[in-house]
């Protein structure tokens, strides 16, 4: 069944790539739904039927996370990434909506799970410059963890997501400071999004009795609070030479 689902969705990547060369927008629709496909294939294939041990499932999923970086910066297309993440994140959406017994992650494993897919998307926005991309990852992130995140978690956990927030929200800061390219308000509003959903989801941790709230959780952002000020001068030093 597993091996029926991968292969399926390798050959919609396959075709979509073959149509892409008459009809590029419906091939990499169909590449980023194969990738999809695959995504929740290998998913299935562990949390709900256990058929793959963690190890297996979680090389398998960073690899098709690799195979879709490497596919989305060879063709330029961020909506073959986005097809992608949207798939990487439906498994636990339709958890939330419809409860299937062994689709829910306990939150140690929803954590790293949702670092393998926002490696892929920080790879992309940082090298390619698609930081819309991140935007999406971020909200989409957010909101997964706070319908999914409703018992509290302790230091480990919230560390783990600070340096996931932030990591997305330096992004674009990394890209700027290699590329001579001109600052877009969209790498701005990553900057200023990622700490503003990174409190959303802490809202839990924040308000439970005992949390440690004020120290080590806390720590990377006067640093991330330095580059996003960084990101905000060499904005305004391009507005100025562009007026010149």
């Amino acid at each position: 069944m597993v091996l029926s689902g991968v292969l399926l969705g390798g050959v919609v990547v396959w075709r979509g790539d073959v149509i892409a060369r008459s009809l590029q927008a419906l091939g990499n629709a169909l590449i980023g739904v194969g990738l999809g496909t695959i995504y929740i294939t290998l998913y299935v294939g562990h949390f709900r039927m256990q058929v793959l041990p963690q190890w297996a499932a979680f090389a398998a999923l960073t690899v098709v996370a690799l195979v879709t970086v490497a596919i989305g910066l060879r063709r330029r297309e961020p909506i073959i990434a986005t097809l992608g993440v949207i798939g990487a994140f439906l498994p636990q959406l339709v958890a939330v909506w419809i409860p299937l017994q062994g689709f829910r992650l306990p939150l140690p494993t929803l954590l790293a799970y949702f670092a393998v897919v926002n490696g892929v998307v920080f790879v992309l926005a940082a090298t390619v410059g698609w930081s819309g991309l991140a935007i999406f990852s971020m909200i989409l992130t957010a909101g997964t963890w706070a319908a999914n995140a409703h018992g509290g978690w302790g230091l480990p956990i919230q560390l783990g997501l600070t340096s996931l927030f932030a990591a997305l929200g330096l992004a674009p800061v990394l890209r700027l400071a290699r590329s001579p390219a001109a600052v877009r308000n969209v790498d701005l509003l990553v900057i200023a999004l990622a700490p503003l959903l990174y409190l959303l989801c802490s809202i839990p941790y924040s308000s439970r009795p005992g949390a440690h709230r004020p120290h080590g959780s806390s720590a990377p952002w006067p640093c991330y609070t330095s580059a996003a000020r960084s990101g905000s001068n060499r904005a305004a030093s391009v507005g100025i030479s562009g007026s010149l």
